[in-house]
């Protein structure tokens, strides 16, 4: 086994999507979406959220055989964080991408160290050279720096093919932020274009209508509008809330007075300043702090905590029982996804949508043409993961 946390997290992290419901839907992709930039001209490719080991991508390089020896093939890797950049930039330059006998294609960097990459990235983007035998292969990766709360980067020009896998619902746990970036994303794609989002069906949007609820009550008790904090995921927003119901969404940077507004914490604590309780109760709390997801209250275990359960339970099985793979890892990996239920279980993390709400949502970005397929659909309760193919036209 690999030695160092970083090393080790990258290897828990590809221990869960050998889980058949997860690899089931990355072989989905790239066996019946990433083939498309086949017959386009342009043949780019954007990823949105390439994690930490670059998967799965460097582990299946006959599948970008082809696609590599075209010279006008493009591959821009996009995500929020500079150390999962340039981890995966790093596992690159130890691979060869092109596996046929005779033909090596490796990335070459004259920097590996993470903290260049980093400075790099600074100016949001690096470019990695393949150095191969054939001729017109430079170029063919970009890794790129972007927050998902930001509007997506138009510069990076039109793509065939834009691809989210397990990205969008960590990035956008509140809808309206979701539909501004599928809008983009259909912007961006060329004429003929297809994006794919790899997701999970499964409501889980309670938490967010609970956050803007606790902030229109705040509001409508003070009569002036009222800030809310939202620090439960890797991406805080700022909330403010009119008194006629209206909430402005934005990406916060820090610079407000925590102390002087509402916040939700990173363990779901919902924290009231002391100017707002004036012998006001908040969803029937009366104290200065509550949880946001209380498993005590009847609406919190309905309309998030039995969902969230019920998504969560096959998937743990199926790690649990993976063979070939050392039984150690296979437990940290096991103990991973236990952490991840519990996160959802308070509202911190894994924010999925409910079909219709996700095909309503395609739809309104203007997407033409929607197809769900499920590759997990062997009527033993995993098919809840999914691969939906949204087409320009």
């Amino acid at each position: 086994m690999k030695s160092g946390i970083a090393e080790l997290g990258e290897l828990v992290y590809e221990t869960i999507f050998r889980a058949p419901s997860f690899k089931n839907v990355h072989d989905e992709l790239l066996d019946n979406v990433l083939p498309a930039v086949k017959g386009s001209d342009k043949k780019r490719v954007l990823v949105m959220g390439i994690g930490p080991s670059g998967s799965p991508y460097n582990t299946v390089p006959d599948k970008f055989r082809n696609l590599f020896k075209d010279s006008r093939f493009k591959l821009v890797f996009l995500d929020y964080s500079p150390k999962i950049l340039a981890s995966c930039f790093s596992r690159y330059n130890e691979l060869r991408i092109i596996g046929e006998e005779g033909l090596e294609a490796q990335i070459i960097a004259n920097e590996r160290d993470a903290d260049c990459i980093k400075k790099k990235l600074k100016k949001n983007s690096y470019k990695a050279d393949i150095k191969t035998e054939m001729d017109g292969l430079e170029d063919k990766l970009t890794f790129f720096q972007h927050d998902l709360r930001d509007p997506l980067p138009q510069e990076l020009g039109k793509f065939d093919v834009i691809e989210s896998t397990f990205t969008l619902h960590h990035a956008a746990q509140y809808v309206g932020v979701l539909a501004d970036r599928l809008k983009e994303i259909y912007d961006m794609l060329d004429e003929n274009g297809v994006f794919h989002w790899g997701t999970g069906f499964c409501d889980m949007s309670y938490s967010e209508k609970k956050v803007i609820r606790i902030g229109q009550e705040a509001a409508s008790i003070k009569g002036y509008p009222v800030v809310l904090i939202d620090k439960r995921a890797d991406y805080p927003y700022k909330l403010t809330f009119s008194s006629d119901d209206e909430v402005k969404i934005e990406k916060y940077d820090i610079s407000l007075k925590e102390s002087e507004h509402i916040t939700i914490d990173n363990k779901g604590l919902v924290h009231i300043p002391e100017r707002f309780l004036n012998n006001s109760s908040f969803f029937g709390y009366w104290g200065a702090s509550f949880p946001l997801i209380d498993e005590n209250e009847k609406e919190d275990k309905a309309y998030l905590l039995k969902p969230v359960k019920s998504f969560y339970i096959p998937t743990n099985i199926e790690i649990a029982r993976l063979r070939s793979i050392d039984p150690e890892l296979v437990s940290m990996a096991v103990e991973a996804d236990k952490g991840e239920k519990s996160k959802a279980l308070k509202g911190l993390d894994e924010y999925y949508r409910s079909e219709g709400e996700a095909l309503e949502l395609l739809y309104s970005a203007g997407f033409k043409r929607v197809v769900v397929k499920r590759p997990n659909s062997d009527g033993k309760g995993f098919d809840q993961l999914v691969n939906i193919l949204a087409y320009k036209k």
